[in-house]
């Protein structure tokens, strides 16, 4: 939060603006009067107008210090900090003595982030500046930012206790311990000291864990989820930090009977107080955290870069610290900190190491490092091994080594992994070079190319049963795999795979796990990730129905208890279910390129984007959208006049619209009793849709015989039933080509052209939007695997209000008869827009087929109304819905202003797959639950 945006601080600024004023005006009417009426526009927020009277009072007398000084804080308010700094040093320069202008400069170093200086110049202030409110809150936040984290919250602190109300002075304190309830941070625990015995907050028994109870030991098995904090708006590196919210989740979490919980990396102090405060109101039934150590890239792809390996092994040392409760670390940009005083050691289930490693990694590892081929440490050892099984088991042992020498504690210890590097053969799968030497011989025309680094799976793999415990690490040592059902196709492509059923059939999620675990003999076996995507948009297809995307909120809680399931009788530890919240900064392949610019993309929901909808709760706006009427038929034209015994659809009598961060919603309200359903076959209904802002798309409407669209539609909706509703997109807006495999015939691919131009064509056709989710693929005895494409432009019908009985979290389309209208939820996604929250739509690729985006500044709809046709394909209008339209043409479609926003303010609801999760949890926990 930048502190001069935050009203509260405009009062104290005002009061020191005030007494320059009267020190150096008061004598001069004129200037006096100018210079009164800027500081009321000031205090109004009208800084454009302060500004101006400012510039006028300014030709009267140039010498007066409190005219730039004034002016400056204009400029502080409106963001021009290199102009606010001009002004500031202009005013002290005219009268040295002055605070006012000191305190605008230093406010502006704060704003460019030089906060050395800034925190220099607040020092300098008279004290009885220095020691207002609102001066001690930012040199707070200076000091926050230099890491003097306790400075910082003595301030802080300081200020909450004079002022119980500060929300600058609150949020300062929660940044840095998580609350900003004092009576709390005064009751915190002290240091324990070092236990003079052995702790062992877990270990791993015949293949599974074990948590004390007692005097005794209890297995655990493992149920629960990942949690990524990044809530809609915001990016991983900017989770929260108030531990009101993470306990929120975690009671909600326990209250679906999940044990564990697992995270990626340091969290804020707020977490590990929230998992404190949670586990003293739950001693019976805790939260058992996996604690990961996250891996940055290494330099060069090298793990063993003596800098990267110093950088990682002091990250280990923090994090240990910091569940221990002793860790006071500097916040830095994108790297959690703050004061870590709660000892959520005993809580902590394991330690997991890195993440998951590219294939690139592995084998410049290995190539790099050749003499790496043993290792022996404290507590593991291996033997024969590649470097990177080295490197990972080196950094496991200096984990358990680090916690053991400064808390005489353990617990169990695993690297990530996940199966493009399992020990396995693949037969399925294929070096991409291998792939193209087969493409080239069947005669396919490839332009050479340059591949660079590539990441193929099943070339180089990562063997946990290599690397051996020692009698001396008492917790143990585990395996951790994230397994999808849909990635890698190995998965699925392999026949003993293919072959595999489980108790509801066909699985080869089921098969895979099978082999998994029968290759972990020794090693206990952990699935750290499993999960399924709610997105409209799939981006791969496997044959048990358990996709990348496209399943109901109903379909993902039956399969995360089939998943979970096999999970449990394939003889694995456990399973956590990634992940708790949808996070909307998540990137797929299939999504990418058409989210630009990438730092405005946490504003927005792609539900056509598989990786962002993997949540058990999902977001909603907390103030639900609103609808706006567009355009409405004049009431003359709503007569029914239908020849006797030929059905009709009702005409349209109005267009309504509205927006979230997901989609646009469109109404078409019906001219129809309300109750009723109206007879679908006797004809349908046309909603032209343009968002270019300008001539776009085609001037032809297909279904309809010379109905023209003289600004042109990229998109167009065709409702003719329930069962039959499609989103068209014209030609020359489709970036998804389907084209000839040169060089092999009767081979068609689907992709992105180079070079690809939007315009507008008065003739151009409208088509259906077919994406390829499985590209073609090539075993290694050259079998064939073709590719698999599906259709976006079929609309589901689905009732998508949340709050009805029948809700269907996919549905795109429906009618509503109890209010007479036709409802559509169009993605932003589905119409290319590339950042809705700032108008920023699809405009083609340029030559190397990345693409391209312009900025549209409005929305342009209009709708038809026809009748079937005995005889023929086409319909005959009888309804022109427009601004202005004549029999047979738009002239004019309806416009609405592109919705903009800058920020999201919305609430955590469980999906339907909550309750099922809680239920498969109970059983597995002992802790049933009621349907």
């Amino acid at each position: 939060m930048r502190i001069l945006k935050n009203p509260l601080v405009i009062v104290t600024l005002v009061i020191v603006i005030l007494a320059a004023y009267y020190r150096e005006v008061r004598t001069k009417p004129i200037s006096q009067a100018l210079f009164a009426a800027a500081l009321g526009a000031y205090q109004e927020q009208d800084y454009k107008r302060s500004m101006e009277l400012l510039e006028q009072a300014g030709q009267l007398n140039s010498l007066e210090s409190a005219i730039p000084a004034l002016y400056g804080w204009n400029l502080l308010k409106t963001g021009d900090y290199t102009g606010a700094r001009r002004q500031f040093a202009h005013a002290l320069l005219l009268n040295p003595h002055l605070d006012d202008p000191r305190l605008g400069l230093a406010l502006t170093w704060l704003e460019q982030g030089e906060d050395a200086r800034a925190l220099a110049s607040f020092q300098r202030l008279a004290p009885v500046t220095r020691n207002t409110l609102d001066v001690r809150v930012a040199m707070a936040r200076a000091n926050r930012i230099l890491g003097e984290n306790q400075m910082a919250r003595q301030l802080a602190a300081g200020v909450l206790r004079q002022d119980p109300g500060n929300k600058l002075a609150a949020n300062e304190l929660t940044i840095l311990t998580g609350t900003a309830d004092l009576e709390s941070l005064e009751s915190t625990p002290p240091v324990a000291p070092r236990p003079s015995n052995l702790v062992l907050a877990a270990r791993l028994e015949d293949g599974f864990f074990q948590v004390p109870e007692g005097n005794d030991w209890k297995r655990m098995y493992v149920v629960g989820v990942n949690i990524g904090p990044a809530t809609p708006g915001h990016f991983a590196s900017e989770p929260p930090v108030e531990s009101s919210l993470y306990l929120d989740w975690l009671r909600q979490i326990g209250a679906m009977r999940a044990n564990t919980i697992r995270v990626y990396t340091l969290f804020p102090p707020g977490f590990y107080r929230a998992l404190y405060t949670y586990n003293q109101e739950n001693p019976q039934a805790p939260l058992y955290l996996l604690q990961e150590i996250w891996l940055k890239d290494p330099p060069e792809g090298n793990l063993y870069d003596e800098a990267f390996m110093a950088d990682f092994e002091k990250e280990t040392r923090d994090v240990v610290d910091a569940v221990h409760g002793q860790k006071d670390l500097p916040i830095v940009r994108g790297h959690a900190g703050g004061i870590y005083t709660l000892d959520v050691s005993a809580y902590v289930l394991g330690w997991l190491v890195g993440r998951e490693v590219e294939s690139h990694v592995v084998i410049t590892t290995n190539l790099r490092n050749p003499g790496a081929s043993s290792f022996e440490g404290s507590y593991l050892k291996i033997q024969k091994g590649n470097p990177t099984e080295v490197w990972l088991a080196r950094m496991c042992d200096s984990v358990v080594d680090y916690e053991a020498s400064r808390y005489n504690a353990q617990r169990p210890v695993a690297f990530v992994n996940w199966p493009p590097l399992d020990p396995l053969t693949h037969a399925t799968e294929l070096r991409l070079v291998d792939e193209l030497r087969i493409r080239r011989e069947q005669g396919e025309k490839l332009a050479p190319l340059g591949l660079g680094v590539q990441d193929d799976l099943d070339v180089v793999s990562l063997d946990e049963e290599k690397i051996s415990p020692k009698p001396e690490l008492k917790a143990g040592y585990f395996a951790l795999y994230h397994v999808y059902p849909f990635w890698p196709d190995f998965i699925f492509l392999d026949p003993q795979y293919r072959e595999a059923r489980d108790e509801q059939g066909l699985n080869s999620y089921w098969g895979y796990l099978l082999d998994l675990k029968k290759h972990y003999r020794k090693t206990p076996l952990l699935v750290g990730e499993y999960g399924l995507s709610t997105s409209l948009g799939i981006a791969h297809f496997v044959p048990n129905g358990l996709n990348h995307g496209g399943l109901s909120e109903a379909q993902q809680g039956a399969g995360l208890v089939r998943l979970t399931t096999n999970i449990r009788e394939g003889g694995c530890a456990g399973g956590l279910v990634f992940e708790w919240i949808d996070e909307w900064w998540k990137s797929n392949w299939i999504a990418e390129d058409f989210e630009k610019p990438y730092y405005r993309k946490a504003l927005w929901h792609n539900d056509m984007n598989p990786e962002q909808s993997f949540g058990i709760l999902k977001f909603a706006l907390r103030k639900p959208p609103s609808f706006v009427k567009v355009g409405e038929a004049p009431a003359a034209t709503l007569s029914e006049n239908a020849s006797a015994g030929v059905p009709r659809p009702p005409l349209i009598r109005a267009i309504e619209t509205s927006f979230d961060p997901s989609a646009l919603y469109v109404d078409l309200v019906l001219n129809t009793p309300l109750g009723t359903v109206p007879d679908w076959s006797a004809g349908g209904y046309l909603l032209t849709i343009n968002t270019c802002d300008a001539p776009c798309g085609s001037g032809r409407l297909p279904f309809v015989g010379g109905v023209r669209v003289e600004s042109g539609a990229n998109f167009l909706v065709h409702w003719t039933g329930p069962e039959s509703s499609l989103l068209l997109v014209a030609r020359n807006y489709n970036p998804y080509q389907d084209v000839p495999v040169e060089g092999v015939p009767g081979l068609r691919e689907i992709f992105v052209p180079r070079n690809f131009h939007t315009g507008f064509n008065p003739d151009e056709p409208f088509e259906e939007m077919i994406i390829e989710t499985n590209r073609r693929r090539y075993g290694k005895d050259g079998t064939f695997f073709p590719p698999e494409r599906y259709s976006r432009s079929l609309l589901r019908y689905g009732v998508f209000d949340p709050v009805a009985g029948d809700y269907d979290s996919l549905g795109q389309v429906y009618f509503d008869a109890d209010r007479g209208r036709i409802r559509l939820r169009l993605s932003w996604a589905l119409l290319l827009a590339l950042d809705p929250s700032d108008g920023f739509i699809f405009n083609g690729t340029d030559g190397e087929g990345k693409t391209i985006g312009k900025e549209s500044r409005h929305i342009r709809l209009a709708a038809v109304t026809y009748m079937k046709r005995s005889g023929t394909a086409e319909g005959e209008p009888i309804q022109v819905l427009a601004q202005r339209a004549g029999d047979r043409v738009i002239s004019e479609a309806w416009t609405i202003p592109w919705p903009r926003w800058s920020s999201v303010e919305a609430w955590a609801i469980p999906k339907k797959s909550y309750v099922v999760l809680r239920n498969v949890f109970g059983k597995m926990t002992g802790h049933p639950a009621e349907e």
